[in-house]
């Protein structure tokens, strides 16, 4: 996570508390402290002035530079959110662009990797150019009748209006070829924070 985007988020505890929770315990493991799980009452809150993340916890306090939470952007994956398809409380899947290509990102199930990050991950999935060429033609039509509420990207993104029922019929009553995106190649796997654009305007900002 870049460090423009970690400030402007620092204030919305509830949505990155796994985020400082896994940058926290891989600081630990760095120090040489393993941390096998969540200790009892944990809880944090920034420090702007002073440059620190202040944590709690049942039996100990401890402070950790903020500088710790956010890597350079040339540190960072070559990865942004384009849209997303599937959304419970946060991204599921959705279309982004890896290494200058389209690529299918879907949340993993594989339980050793939620236990072990402790928090959402996603496989990048290869799309060939006829799925692509399908998810583009559903996506455009979408934001047509619809809106462009699932993008990600600031220059794509507006918040949802209620829209005419009849005109957003046009989108769910249209028949689209059947795909599975999740049939391509896995050619990565990213935790959720490493996504540009992760979060969407509104989410940022409102």
């Amino acid at each position: 996570m870049k460090k423009t985007e970690l400030f402007a988020l620092l204030h919305k505890k509830n949505i990155i508390d796994d985020f400082i929770w896994f940058t926290w315990s891989e600081w630990k493991e760095r120090e040489n402290h393993k941390i096998c799980k969540l200790p009892k009452f944990f809880n944090w809150f920034p420090d702007l002035k002073t440059g620190v993340i202040h944590f709690y916890w049942e039996g100990g306090t401890e402070d950790v530079p903020i500088i710790e939470f956010y890597s350079d952007e040339e540190d960072q994956p070559n990865l942004e959110m384009l849209w997303h398809q599937d959304y419970y409380d946060r991204p599921l899947s959705g279309v982004a662009k890896y290494n200058g290509n389209c690529v299918w990102f879907q949340i993993a199930n594989d339980s050793d990797i939620l236990e072990k990050n402790d928090c959402d991950t996603f496989n990048l999935h290869e799309l060939s150019n006829e799925c692509l060429e399908n998810l583009i033609n559903m996506h455009e039509c979408f934001c047509k009748y619809v809106g462009n509420h699932t993008n990600h990207h600031p220059d794509l993104y507006k918040k949802f209006t209620n829209s005419n029922s009849k005109r957003m019929n046009k989108f769910y009553k249209t028949k689209f070829p059947k795909i599975d995106p999740k049939k391509g190649k896995i050619i990565g796997q990213f935790p959720w924070f490493q996504f540009k654009y992760w979060f969407r305007p509104v989410e940022m900002f409102e």
